[in-house]
């Protein structure tokens, strides 16, 4: 009987011992599992802000919405600071006028040669008008090229 009994209360402590065991086991995954959505968070927001600032190109080229020369250099210049830090931003970008690719050489000179863009007749002022079109990758959900077609 007093076997029986010593069996008893070594069965009890190893259910016991399972049970903290088991409980700890939940405690770890549970926090892994935040940390997890923590790093998920993180991630969308810094995809988030990726993406706002290129969006404000996205623009239909309508009489109070377009882009001009200085927004294409503006885009061009921030493409190259992305893709720059390529280590924290993997998706590179870039920057197309009227479907081709784009150099700081050609906006300066089309800034140049079209005054800006802005040309004065006998009655108004006429501004060079762009719309601008961004596309996503659909693996990053990134902006990775932003395309600029004149009006």
């Amino acid at each position: 009987m007093e076997n029986a009994s010593k069996a008893l209360y070594m069965t009890a402590g190893i259910i016991i011992g399972l049970l903290v065991l088991s409980l700890l086991v939940f405690a770890f995954r549970a926090g892994a599992k935040a940390m997890e959505n923590v790093e998920d968070r993180k991630e969308a927001e810094s995809i988030q802000a990726y993406n706002a600032r290129l969006a404000i190109y996205a623009r239909p080229g309508t009489e109070d919405d377009f882009n001009t020369y200085h927004d294409i250099l503006s885009a061009y210049y921030l493409a190259q600071d992305i893709n720059d830090e390529r280590n924290k931003y993997t998706t590179s970008l870039t920057v197309l006028m009227n479907g081709s690719p784009v150099s700081e050489d050609e906006i300066l000179y089309l800034i140049k040669s079209e005054n800006g863009g802005y040309a004065t007749d006998d009655s108004h002022k006429y501004i060079k008008k762009f719309s601008g079109t961004v596309k996503y990758d659909d693996k990053t959900g990134k902006i990775y090229e932003i395309d600029f077609n004149s009006h």
